[in-house]
């Protein structure tokens, strides 16, 4: 079983057909047809090990309202165990705004409150988490609140693989995680340095923050792959090209994928190869996507 632990939204995608301006401003008139949910965030990391066919235990906050609710709802409706860590605030929202048929992204509204989770509701928990005896954890960190010094220390002891998909500002909590995820933006920020998208820039920034983690890395690049920095050596693994229609997500398919990759191969660099084989194919799709073993093994 995998357990996941993060930041649990639910996102929102009203579609619709834009055909007029609004008289008021000058701004797009929406015409709505249709209305979906997905969870996003951990959630969404948790949706792809489940479409990989894995057990999943996702552990969040949503709050005591219609969209936390619902968070519980479409958990139940895929088979995710899902674990509330607390209910004390409102669920965090992503609500975008799509123009049919060109699938272009009109706004984003969000709804969140980002306080750090109480101790008190870990020791509540985690007793329970600690029960289900995970072979593997994900931190799915969006810095929302649900990762703090004292969530990582209970994790940690639960002495199973960590693997993190981290924010910038909570880097020093990932220390001696099995592997940090970040992608080159988050690299940039964390080091605050200018790192170019070549191979001989991230090497030397990578073994910056590996030596400073004492973690294995995978630095995700865009277009050009992946970079995975560990104690055997440095490899770069190429991504495959493909038609990017929407990035929304692609992060969480690819720690996913990652993870389910290692669980099934037992080798970082075929882990990575997987991972961003998934994230490829994620992107070619419209909104928060998932994959498929037939689509990553095919």
């Amino acid at each position: 079983m995998v357990l996941i632990v993060g930041d649990v939204m639910l996102d929102r995608f009203v579609f619709g057909t834009v055909d007029r301006i609004n008289p008021e401003a000058p701004v797009p008139i929406l015409e709505v047809s249709e209305v979906s949910h997905n969870l996003g965030g951990a959630g969404n990391v948790a949706m792809n090990l489940i479409t990989l066919h894995e057990e999943v235990t996702l552990v969040g906050i949503v709050g005591d309202d219609d969209d936390g609710k619902l968070v519980q709802t479409l958990c139940e409706r895929v088979g995710i165990n899902f674990i509330p860590l607390a209910k004390d605030r409102i669920t965090t929202l992503k609500e975008r705004y799509v123009a049919l048929p060109y699938r272009q992204q009109l706004l984003r509204v969000d709804r969140e409150l980002r306080l750090p989770v109480e101790d008190k509701y870990w020791d509540a928990t985690f007793s329970k988490i600690k029960g289900l005896q995970p072979e593997y954890v994900i931190v799915s960190d969006y810095a929302k609140g649900v990762i703090t010094p004292y969530g990582m220390r209970k994790l940690r002891t639960l002495d199973v693989p960590l693997f993190v998909d981290p924010k910038p500002q909570n880097i020093e909590l990932y220390r001696d995680s099995f592997l940090v995820k970040p992608n080159l933006r988050e690299l940039r920020i964390i080091l605050n340095r200018p790192v170019a998208n070549d191979d001989h820039a991230v090497e030397e920034a990578g073994r910056m923050l590996y030596d400073r983690l004492r973690a294995n890395l995978v630095i995700t690049r865009s277009e050009k792959g992946a970079t995975l920095i560990s104690k055997d050596g440095i490899v770069h693994v190429p991504a495959e090209r493909r038609e990017v229609y929407d990035v929304t997500g692609a992060g969480d398919t690819f720690i996913a994928a990652l993870v389910w990759g290692y669980k099934r191969t037992g080798n970082l660099i075929e882990a990575v190869r997987l991972a961003n084989k998934a994230a490829g194919i994620a992107v070619s799709k419209l909104g928060v996507a998932t994959v498929t073993v037939d689509e990553v093994l095919g």
